[in-house]
């Protein structure tokens, strides 16, 4: 195969207990694709707690779509907890991030639940240290309530499904994260009046309720009265 490994390369393998194969068929593999990985480092790797087979074929998927990926970089992403070869792949093919059901208010008191498709790419520079999809998720929520609330009214946001992704591609949510934001796709619906906006836009209509209410548990019916009268005789 053109990847040689002297008989003292694997019996000093089996005295410091690494498992030849989990370093020579990765070192096969290299070599065929046309990387010349040494068996020192990837027994180094091995050694330090890495996937040796996960890094090479990283190393392997990069080299054929033409993304500059060396050992050292994805030994560290490896060894950092990240997925080295799917960062490579979603490099390649960006995938989607779902968020939750984020509720917002528009200034008319009109509430609507958003559901947000954003897709992303992985960026290889920043996958050590850089922020999660969790972080995404939770800024894309942050500037979907931004949006909505600085809204006039619900069917100016109704009106303009892309005003949410403007915004997330403006703001440059994706800074300090491992990934790059491409689009995010918004789909929106409306919901009756919150319970804050409905005191505020009724304030009589809702005081009136709470006088009716006092004044039915006052006479002995209602929720409250069984509360009030068990009061009464204790206090008797």
């Amino acid at each position: 195969s053109g990847a040689s490994v002297g008989f003292g390369e694997l019996i000093g393998m089996r005295l410091r207990r690494v498992a030849p194969g989990a370093v020579v068929n990765p070192r096969i593999a290299a070599v065929k694709a046309g990387l010349d990985t040494p068996t020192n480092i990837l027994e180094s790797h091995f050694l330090a707690g890495g996937n040796v087979d996960r890094v090479v074929t990283a190393l392997i998927s990069a080299d054929k779509a033409g993304i500059a990926l060396d050992f050292s970089r994805a030994a560290a992403i490896d060894l950092a907890g990240r997925d080295v070869l799917e960062a490579v792949q979603t490099s390649v093919n960006p995938r989607v991030i779902t968020t939750p059901k984020i509720t917002a208010v528009a200034k008319d008191g009109i509430q609507l639940l958003v559901v947000t498709r954003i897709t992303v790419r992985s960026n290889i520079d920043r996958l050590v240290g850089g922020a999660t999809e969790e972080t995404v998720i939770a800024r894309v929520g942050e500037g979907i309530v931004s949006t909505i609330g600085s809204s006039s009214n619900y069917a100016e946001v109704l009106e303009n499904p892309d005003t949410i992704s403007k915004n997330v591609l403006a703001r440059g949510l994706d800074s300090g994260t491992a990934f790059n934001i491409l689009s995010a796709r918004s789909t929106y619906s409306k919901t009756k009046l919150s319970p804050v906006s409905e005191i505020v836009t009724y304030p009589l209509t809702f005081v009136a309720r709470l006088i009716l209410a006092e004044a039915i548990s006052k006479r002995g019916h209602g929720p409250l009265a069984p509360r009030r009268n068990a009061y009464t005789t204790r206090k008797r």
